[in-house]
């Protein structure tokens, strides 16, 4: 099972997208497999992000051509989602210590690692759910083509 973070999925939709070959073939192998590929509520947060903003300069299909500015937008994450096979997980509204107050766990764990891995907050959250999944045995992988997370190559297994 794994976990797939946001640019995973809009390289795999959109077919000008520089990594979507190589996106099609990762997804269509974990498809193959039965695999499951996951993604969290941060993800579907950050997708509403950048198709908001990159909307007009996107090659929708021809169906949404009809709808309003709003309704392209959930219609085309929806989209999105169903056409990569993504499994949303639900968050787990647990608090937990952080220094002197309180925080949802996933923010809680992306503060304890964000010391060692010194990335944007965006890229320490996908990395804390992953983690949270990991230890839930509902991913092994991640998948990403972010370089501040990678280097220079794909993170998977």
């Amino acid at each position: 099972m794994t976990y797939l973070d946001t640019n995973v999925l809009l390289s795999y939709y959109f077919e000008n997208d520089g990594n979507h070959q190589r996106t099609v073939r990762i997804v269509e192998s974990l498809k193959l497999r039965g695999e499951k590929a996951y993604v969290s509520p941060l993800t579907i947060a950050e997708l509403y992000s950048v198709v908001s903003r990159a909307l007009d300069k996107l090659r929708l299909p021809p169906c949404f051509a009809s709808l309003d500015r709003e309704r392209q937008i959930h219609a085309l994450i929806k989209d999105i989602i169903k056409r990569v096979g993504v499994v949303v997980v639900n968050d787990e509204p647990r608090l937990d210590q952080v220094n002197e107050g309180k925080a949802f766990h996933i923010y809680a764990r992306a503060a304890e690692q964000a010391g060692q891995l010194k990335l944007k907050t965006l890229d320490l959250l996908h990395i804390a759910y992953a983690l949270w999944l990991a230890e839930r045995k509902s991913v092994h992988t991640l998948i990403t083509f972010d370089k501040e997370i990678t280097g220079d190559r794909c993170l998977s297994n």
